[in-house]
């Protein structure tokens, strides 16, 4: 698949956060019985929550299909703070037209789907009660996990805008995901279909995830709310459900700590973070110092990871 973006679009293109894009794919995780990589069982607070009537209509939607998720339940965001956005974001979903929610619910994207999600769209209430499970679902199974979720998207947000004004767009891009490759005029992502999405004056919103899929997943129809989400799985570590990795050894510290799940030189780790390569050899000391990692020579290189005690 590839993404075509004229001038006007370029100038659009952000990065932005989702809390809607959070709270459904813990609730996927939850509704199919998986755990995430990295953070593990999404615990008994979620299954708990998928007792309500609205969160377990739309467990059976998003549980109908592991790479499909109707557009109306994750509103493409508007850079609003993390709290003004997951207002916006339900607000909405809760104001969906039904005509909407027939299309993409029963648009023949599921082979098949309950009798009561279709009765709900049917009677043009599954809006309402979307918006009010989401909610309920957030606010019962992200209670404890919220905090380090909105930490670690923020800490992605300011890298990515620093390597921005470092690097440019082009590099910006290529580091995203190994699945996104930036052409120079346009956007290709690899292992998807054939497609060509062209979206000339509207912009392309790029939404990094903690709790979403290894996949990278798009919603490129509706131009208005055009995104790209990437996982930022490899760079959270399980100690994620608290701040205390932040605490304990400073953000630029941390960010190098999670992203050592395979082994990196001090050259490669100065340029995914935008930092100078005598501030990474300083901090990867500090965190080889109290030991967290293993070094091993390659050639004239030496590439750090991080051992038992730093994957704890």
């Amino acid at each position: 698949m590839s993404v075509s973006i004229g001038v006007e679009g370029l100038a659009r293109l952000r990065l932005a956060p989702s809390p809607a894009v959070e709270a459904l794919e813990w609730l996927r995780l939850t509704a199919r019985g998986e755990r995430h990589r990295e953070l593990g069982d999404p615990g008994p607070a979620a299954r708990f929550a998928l007792r309500d009537r609205d969160v377990a209509l739309l467990g059976k939607v998003v549980r109908a299909s592991s790479s499909y998720t109707p557009d109306l339940l994750s509103p493409g965001p508007k850079l609003h703070s993390w709290d003004g956005e997951w207002q916006h974001q339900l607000e909405q979903v809760r104001e969906t037209p039904a005509g909407v929610a027939v299309d993409q619910v029963l648009g023949g994207q599921f082979a098949d789907l309950p009798r009561d999600v279709r009765d709900a769209v049917d009677d043009g209430t599954f809006a309402r009660r979307a918006a009010v499970g989401l909610r309920r679902f957030y606010d019962t199974a992200l209670a404890d996990q919220i905090t380090a979720v909105r930490d670690a998207i923020d800490a992605e947000l300011t890298l990515r805008g620093r390597l921005m004004a470092r690097h440019g767009l082009g590099h910006t891009l290529n580091t995203l995901h190994p699945s996104v490759h930036w052409t120079g005029t346009r956007i290709e992502l690899t292992g998807s279909s054939a497609t060509t999405h062209h979206l000339p004056a509207a912009g392309l919103v790029l939404v990094p995830s903690v709790l979403g899929c290894p996949r990278l997943a798009t919603q490129l129809d509706d131009t208005p709310d055009a995104t790209v989400q990437y996982p930022l799985w490899g760079r959270i570590a399980p100690s994620a459900r608290s701040a205390g990795l932040i605490d304990l050894v400073g953000a630029s510290r941390a960010a190098i700590l999670r992203d050592l799940d395979e082994p990196r030189s001090t050259t490669e780790l100065a340029r995914r973070h935008g930092l100078s390569k005598s501030t990474v050899s300083h901090h990867l000391a500090a965190l080889f110092g109290a030991g967290l990692l293993v070094r091993v020579r390659q050639g004239k290189a030496v590439h750090y990871s991080r051992n038992q005690a730093g994957e704890r």
